[in-house]
């Protein structure tokens, strides 16, 4: 959709400009005329103002006498499809690249992580949509539809999130180098996207083992051995953001795989936070134009953000077992655009873990973004385990 709302103007240009160039021609023949009468010419003229079909009976009608105008009118019919066709076909529907076979920047998840901390907005122009391959220790792994592995550093706060394109299975504590795409720097968090691993001191497996019982060894003690309490932050490093919108050309879908949020069981403050260009789409074009200065402008704006609480936490008891309704309102930061909002969701509580879903919907033009070129309403759903 992004890319053909650009396209749009060069398209219909190229169909515009050869019709009236068609139109000009067989208007010419028509007037230089002399074997039809000033009456019969006037009703050609009308029935010329019909597109395509007024000149095509035209041609047709006159093919005896000038070929030459059927074969510039069928030249025409020619043009006009395979414009249609290049833009709103061909350009629109392009295998994403693999990056992979790219050589990318070699650094230790430590360096790299202390440059984001000494200098984040220098390193965040440094690593913009680069390839970066980063090793470092595997300090916890999460499986979904694919896995991904956190690298820890020497920073207390400080992680480093390779989202891998395949589901495979890797030890805690593990020395492995990955290579994917930066997406940005967001909480303590870096994180990489569309990546594989390149080497690894242990063997990995195709099918994971348990999903997500990897201990957590990471940066904040407070997320491992805590038993489950009323005080307890509960934290997501894994979760998932979606948005679909229909539009009349095609289907708007996008995902977010690394989603960062947390739950304070005791006061119900409630946080998200994404990097735009963590959204994943189908259609590598689709993606480029999301990313670009006319729409989300990520480069400008690199993260969205929920600040929150739930409305009727006195309701919720974090230390049973349950499926709870939850109401939480905030204030959502997008594009450089904060506006309050409400979100309603079930958390379902299990053995100390949790799980959230919520489904909302958000108008692009609140937050300076053209509904005519993305769709006024997305539907976004918000999934996220916590530990």
């Amino acid at each position: 959709m992004f890319s053909l709302v650009k396209d749009l103007p060069v398209m219909f240009g190229i169909i515009f400009a050869t019709w009236v160039a068609v139109a000009i021609i067989v208007l010419m023949h028509l007037l230089k005329r002399t074997d039809i009468s000033k009456q019969n010419k006037i009703i050609w003229v009308i029935v010329g103002l019909i597109p395509i079909i007024g000149i095509g009976t035209y041609s047709v009608a006159n093919f005896k006498k000038n070929k030459f105008i059927l074969i510039i009118f069928l030249f025409a019919i020619i043009i006009t499809i395979s414009s249609i066709w290049y833009y709103a076909i061909y350009l629109q529907s392009p295998a994403k690249t693999d990056r992979t076979a790219e050589a990318g920047i070699g650094i230790s998840a430590d360096s790299l992580m202390n440059e984001f901390y000494t200098n984040e907005e220098a390193a965040n122009k440094k690593y913009n949509n680069k390839l970066l391959e980063v090793t470092g220790i595997i300090a916890k792994s999460e499986y979904n539809t694919n896995t991904i592995l956190f690298l820890k550093t020497n920073f207390q706060e400080g992680i480093v999130s390779a989202n891998l394109k395949e589901k495979k299975s890797f030890s805690i504590g593990s020395l492995v180098t990955v290579k994917g795409i930066f997406t940005g720097f967001i909480l303590g968090e870096i994180q990489l996207t569309e990546a594989i691993v390149l080497n690894s001191n242990n063997a990995a497996s195709n099918t994971p083992t348990t999903a997500n019982t990897n201990p957590d060894t990471t940066f904040s003690k407070k997320d491992t051995t805590t038993l489950p309490s009323a005080t307890k932050v509960f934290k997501s490093t894994t979760g998932s953001i979606r948005f679909f919108s229909k539009t009349p050309a095609e289907d708007i879908e996008a995902t977010n795989k690394q989603l960062i949020s947390s739950i304070n069981a005791s006061t119900g403050e409630i946080k998200f936070a994404a990097l735009i260009k963590g959204f994943q789409f189908d259609n590598q074009l689709m993606q480029k134009h999301f990313n670009e200065p006319d729409y989300l402008n990520s480069d400008s704006f690199p993260k969205s953000e929920f600040k929150g609480k739930i409305k009727n936490t006195a309701s919720v008891d974090f230390t049973k077992n349950g499926t709870y309704t939850i109401t939480a309102d905030g204030q959502l930061s997008i594009h450089g655009i904060t506006k309050k909002i409400e979100v309603a969701g079930q958390l379902i509580i299990n053995n100390g873990k949790l799980n959230l879903k919520g489904i909302f919907k958000i108008h692009v033009q609140d937050y300076r973004i053209d509904g005519n070129d993305v769709a006024e309403l997305l539907d976004v759903t918000v999934n996220c385990a916590y530990k």
